[in-house]
Parts: C-alpha cells; sequence; structure tokens
C-alpha cells in the first residue's frame, strides 16, 4: 500500500476540513510532506468538475495536505447578498452547480483501477454559515421544500469554535458537526451524466457537481466527519481530488 495523507481546511458552510488519503499499490511508503492548498480564483472552480483542469498541486503517498475552501459562487455567497444577486449567479454558470471547489490535487502514481483511501484528520469551522432555498414559483421542482418558500428563503448564522455550535435562532443552537458536502475525484469518462455546453464526442467534458455518483462528488454524506475515512476508485491519472461544500451540520 502507498499513503497520501491530504489536510483540507474547507469553508462553505464555513468549516476547515482535514483530510488524509490513502492510495492502494503494492509497497508502502513513510509519512511524507506537508502541503498548504489556499482557495484563489486560480485553485476554485465554480459548480463542475473539468478532468482538463491542471493541477493545483501535486503530492506524493504519503503527503498531508491542508485546504482551504470557499462559499459557493467562488465565496461571492456571502452575508448582505440578495436573492436577486443569488439567481443572478445562478443564471450565469448554466447548467453548472453553485458549488466552489478547491482542486483539483494530482497524486503521483494513481492510476485508472487504483483506490484512493480518504481520511478526513481535522474540520476547523470558520465564523458563519449559510443556507437558501430557491423561489419555489421560478424553481417549482429543486428542492423539497419548493411550495413552502414561493420567493425563496436565505439565512446566515454565527458559528462559535470554541463553543461548537451554531446560533440557529434566538435560544436554539445547533451543535457543530461539520463535513464536507462535496468530496470528488475526477470523473469517469464513461459517466453518462450531461457534460458542459451538452458536448456530446468528449468523454473530458466537464460534469457539474450536483450529482453524486462513483467518483464521491456532491454526497451530503453527513457521516464523513473528522476521524472518518472514504473509499474512492481512481478514473483518470492522478486521482485529481476536489473538496468544497462544507457543511457546519
Amino acid at each position: 500500500m502507498r499513503f497520501a495523507n491530504l489536510r483540507f481546511s474547507q469553508n462553505h458552510a464555513i468549516v476547515a476540513l482535514a483530510l488524509a488519503a490513502l492510495l492502494l499499490s503494492p509497497s508502502v511508503r513513510a509519512a511524507g510532506k506537508h502541503h498548504v492548498l489556499k482557495a484563489s480564483k486560480q485553485t476554485v472552480q465554480w459548480g463542475w468538475l473539468d478532468p482538463k483542469e491542471p493541477p493545483k498541486l501535486r503530492i506524493a503517498s504519503g503527503d498531508t495536505v491542508s485546504i482551504e475552501t470557499w462559499m459557493h459562487a467562488k465565496d461571492q455567497f456571502q452575508p448582505g447578498i440578495t436573492m436577486e444577486k443569488i439567481l443572478e449567479l445562478r443564471k450565469s454558470n448554466p447548467g453548472g452547480a453553485f458549488h466552489s471547489l478547491t482542486g483539483p490535487i494530482y497524486v503521483a502514481g494513481a492510476m485508472p483501477g487504483d483506490v484512493l483511501e480518504i481520511r478526513i484528520l481535522k474540520i476547523v469551522p470558520k465564523g458563519h454559515g449559510g443556507n437558501y432555498n430557491l423561489p419555489g414559483k421560478d424553481f417549482p421542482t429543486i428542492g423539497a421544500l419548493a411550495p413552502e418558500f414561493p420567493e425563496g428563503h436565505l439565512a446566515f448564522f454565527d458559528v462559535d469554535p470554541k463553543r461548537k455550535t451554531v446560533a440557529f435562532k434566538p435560544g436554539i443552537e445547533i451543535p457543530l458537526r461539520p463535513f464536507p458536502g462535496t468530496l470528488a475525484v475526477g470523473m469517469d469518462p464513461d459517466d453518462p451524466a450531461p457534460r458542459k455546453g451538452d458536448v456530446k464526442d468528449d468523454k473530458l467534458a466537464p460534469v457539474n457537481t450536483v450529482r453524486p455518483w462513483k467518483n464521491g462528488s456532491n454526497m451530503d454524506l453527513k457521516e464523513l466527519v473528522a476521524g472518518s475515512t472514504l473509499f474512492v476508485p481512481v478514473f483518470l491519472e492522478g486521482g485529481l481530488i476536489w473538496t468544497g461544500d462544507s457543511h457546519c451540520a
């Protein structure tokens, strides 16, 4: 076995997360180097997994990585945003999701047919988080509560990392249990999902980040907290790891 430890720091529902990855292969490697991958306009993709995106970091098996992530729409989803602006942003990225994903990270030696074991070591929340419902009158098929929110709903919440709680409303606090909403490797070229621009003849055309699939992606798996481990198959050389869309609880 060859080990590739990845430490991430994330920030969508304002959490930071630490990951460790293990690449299954015939040999064993001792603990490696530690890397930091910060979120920036160059390291974050919005709404698409693009296997042609150049790696933002190359690591060896056994390395650890701290990764910062952003809020939705390349960090434009922030306190003070209006529903009108959210709709504008959604429409400006046709076919794509709202998620911001940091990556990809290339794991040396990872090849199709291998398996990555991703260990989440630590998740460090940031100072605030938010969520929203799109207006049900305009998006009647998105979400289970569209009829309940015809005009949509938008809220931001303060996060207290020391007390490990989120202030939901006066008198109601939610315990923090942060996890990455999206944790993905490069997609299967034979993935049947629609491609960006409705491309039909390019197996490496981007897919949006909405759907969970064999490569992980938008799993929203609340059990994927610090201390847990995810095994995911490798479909493309280097594995190509992205993460983002973090949740506080």
